[in-house]
């Protein structure tokens, strides 16, 4: 196997593992849903979105969600 394809199957196996932790979280039944995106100075390296924007209507999470935050970071 090369290098390439050597780097390949570790960054699917990656994702692989984060979407299984996510899908952990959201199977523990306090969040009804999230997205999650992982980025590095050049590129998205991860993107998905998990559970429902609105559990009752059964409408799913999607990267195009509008999500209301507070203060994502502090100094």
């Amino acid at each position: 196997m090369n290098k390439k394809n050597e780097n390949h199957d570790t960054i699917v196996s990656l994702k692989d593992s984060l979407t299984t932790e996510l899908d952990s979280i959201l199977e523990c039944g306090n969040i009804n849903g999230f997205g999650v995106a992982v980025v590095n100075q050049d590129t998205t390296l991860y993107i998905k979105s998990f559970g429902y924007s609105d559990a009752k209507e059964k409408k799913l999470y999607t990267q195009n969600t509008l999500q209301n935050i507070g203060s994502v970071s502090k100094k």
